[in-house]
């Protein structure tokens, strides 16, 4: 029997009638009953890990636990998954407990980062064919070689049959044009801007429910994406390593990141009903909340971890290496001392931890040297010096190159345009104009850092990494000298600054650990010593910027105040009275606490006695007019009132405390405008360290 096409109308009519559920307002095909209940979407995600797998078991368990109570939870990676832990990075084949135990733990779905291609084309070529989920990448271009071209996206469903289209993006530096890892690692591959290649994919939203952008962009290149992107209802992000404790939502896009180095897993809540989103929220779990780990996991990061030739002990030394300043004096100093430079430089970005114990290992050498990078030797002359100095800064608004053979200065305005850079050799010379001078750099700054050199330079086809063994292995005294700053800069007057006053000397905020007061601190405890009218002012040595130093017979600006001293703008102070033998008993325990002659006073001398492996023994206390501070006279003390409430534990021991109203920032100021000229009553040395 034929049906006639008005019959056929009227019985589609017919059946939207009675099944309204099959089709809903914003035009998706599904179920009726998932039209009327409430479906719970859960999103765990990382980034960043860096092959700190010690975590895994953790996440593993976590994970587990919430598929025992959720139907839809989904496990998202943001990309930078290698280099950083030796027992993954010097694996055979390299990265391979990485992928082994990313397929035990369940992830759904992953977006590279720039660190998946330190291992080589190669190694991630295999790591993607290997994977058992989605590794995707939207504007990754593959235009010759043998990698395979990543999917821009995948479609991930809900047990109700509920589509998620996740798409993957890249970070791209601007002055390369290529993520941040060696040029060599990317040859054949092109990166597009990753902001104009999301747009051309906003026809996912209309296909799919629910849209999530799974970049390695950070933080601050996501918020622009959520911008440009409002058809985006979620973006899990990587690569700045930001913790964002609760995600924002930006133009209707919440923004997801969690921190790095597994220390952290993210959770998103998706309720969707009625064919759309109806509440999203997220937060974050950290690692060291959970208690319980997957015992298969646990097993066999135990067996990575068992390295016999990776645990070995190659260096014993006088104490432990703390920090990018003394871990990057170190590397270039042992690039010097065995290869005879005149001057070495590193970048911070390579080097991955922030310390060697005092027992060094030689999986500790590989995890803060993971790149694997060589070193370069340049000719170079010191106009070609000043360029390479002055880029990187411009760049990265900060001293980020760590040298070795030299000391540099580098003027520019507060906007960061270098306006002169002044070098001089280890006996505080003025480097020779007329000299070409041999430099050597890692492969890393050679290929990817703006300089002028016309010599392109030769490897010495040895890496780093192995430089330093060697270094630590055969020469004495490694640790001499790393405390003490290499770097600094000056702020260039211009005409948007308001001057206060003149300097006669210089001001600088010291060389670092152990090397007592200094003028930057001096000053700060003379102006809190006069706003309070105390007998004493203690000001934190830590909150000043040590790389700053205004010349002496120079103005002083008013704008140089919040650059010289951290935090000032918030913090005010608290003046106390307290017993002579209290404060000497706080500054002593204080001390070493913190293993640091922090305090910068005004009003009272100290004495700071250190062991060679930094431990402060003992402090002596005497008053400007030489006699010993009493244990039963009452003295006025002024503080800075957040180190104060957080960590001097003084409440007990104090009376008559008074929090101040006015900012340090504006004590120093008023006190500045005061005397006028900063004289060099500063310069007096009212912290004495002795090393015994």
């Amino acid at each position: 029997m034929k049906i006639k096409k008005g019959m056929i109308f009227l019985i589609l009519i017919f059946i939207m009638g009675i099944l309204p559920g099959v089709f809903n307002s914003s035009g998706y095909l599904c179920a009726a009953e998932n039209d009327q209940q409430e479906i719970r979407i859960i999103i765990l995600h990382v980034n960043d890990m860096h092959a700190q797998i010690d975590n895994f078991p953790k996440i593993a368990w976590l994970v587990r636990e919430e598929r025992k109570q959720n139907r839809n939870v989904f496990l998202m990676d943001a990309g930078d998954n290698f280099t950083g832990n030796p027992v993954v990075d010097q694996a055979t084949p390299k990265g391979e407990p990485v992928r082994q135990l990313m397929y035990k733990m369940g992830f759904n779905i992953m977006e590279l980062g720039n660190h998946e291609f330190d291992l080589g084309q190669e190694n991630l070529k295999r790591f993607i064919k290997e994977a058992n989920f989605p590794v995707i990448s939207a504007n990754i271009k593959v235009e010759s070689g043998t990698f395979p071209q990543p999917a821009p996206f995948a479609i991930l469903k809900t047990a109700e049959g509920i589509s998620m289209a996740v798409l993957g993006l890249i970070q791209v530096d601007d002055d390369t044009g290529i993520p941040s890892t060696l040029p060599d690692n990317v040859k054949g591959l092109k990166f597009l801007d990753p902001i104009e290649i999301a747009k051309q994919y906003r026809f996912l939203k209309k296909q799919n429910p629910i849209f999530i952008g799974l970049t390695h962009l950070g933080a601050d290149v996501d918020e622009k994406l959520a911008k440009e992107m409002g058809e985006l209802d979620l973006i899990v992000g990587g690569h700045s390593h930001t913790i964002i404790n609760e995600p924002p939502e930006v133009n209707g896009v919440l923004i997801a990141q969690a921190g790095g180095q597994a220390k952290y897993v993210g959770r998103i809540e998706l309720i969707f009903r009625n064919g759309k989103i109806i509440k999203k929220s997220g937060k974050l779990i950290p690692i060291s909340s959970i208690q319980e780990e997957d015992p298969e996991l646990k097993e066999m990061v135990r067996k990575y971890n068992d390295n016999p030739a990776l645990n070995q002990v190659i260096a014993h030394l006088p104490r432990a290496i703390k920090g990018k300043m003394e871990l990057g004096h170190l590397t270039t100093d042992a690039e010097r001392v065995v290869y005879g430079f005149d001057a070495v430089f590193h970048n911070s970005g390579g080097l991955r931890t922030d310390t060697l114990k005092k027992e060094v290992h030689l999986k500790d050498v590989f995890a803060l040297h993971p790149f694997g990078n060589v070193i370069i030797q340049v000719e170079m002359t010191p106009a070609e010096i000043r360029s390479l100095i002055a880029n990187d800064y411009e760049k990265h608004r900060d001293l980020d190159l760590k040298v070795s053979g030299i000391t540099y200065i580098i003027t520019a305005t507060r906007g960061g345009k270098v306006k002169n850079v002044e070098i001089r050799d280890r006996k505080g010379n003025l480097l020779n104009e007329n000299r070409k001078y041999k430099v050597g750099m890692n492969d890393y700054i050679a290929s990817s850092y703006k300089f002028d050199h016309t010599d392109p330079g030769k490897s010495l086809m040895v890496t780093v990494a192995d430089t330093l063994i060697k270094y630590l292995k055969e020469y004495p005294n490694v640790c001499d000298g790393l405390e003490q700053r290499r770097t600094f800069e000056s702020i260039a007057p211009t005409d948007r600054l308001t001057q206060i006053g003149e300097t006669k000397v210089e001001i600088i905020g010291g060389q670092g650990k152990f090397t007592g007061s200094h003028t930057a601190g001096n000053l700060a405890a003379d102006a809190l010593k006069w706003a309070t009218n105390a007998d004493i002012a203690i000001f934190p040595g830590h909150v000043v910027d040590r790389s700053l130093i205004i010349n002496a017979g120079s103005p002083f600006y008013k704008e140089y105040v919040n650059a010289l001293y951290q935090y000032c703008r918030k913090n005010k102070t608290v003046t106390v009275r307290i017993s002579g033998k209290d404060l000497k008993e706080f500054i002593h325990k204080q001390s070493m606490r913190k293993a640091n002659a922090d305090f910068q006073p005004a009003g009272i001398y100290f004495t700071v006695y250190v062991r060679p492996d930094g431990r402060v023994t003992q402090v002596n206390f005497v008053l400007p007019n030489g006699k010993p501070v009493s244990d039963t006279a009452i003295y006025k003390v002024v503080l800075n009132d957040y180190e104060f409430d957080k960590y001097y534990k003084l409440q007990d021991k104090v009376k008559d405390l008074e929090y101040g109203n006015e900012t340090i920032e504006k004590m120093i100021i008023d006190y500045i405008k005061k005397v006028g000229i900063i004289s060099k009553d500063i310069t007096e040395k009212r912290v004495k360290v002795i090393h015994n």
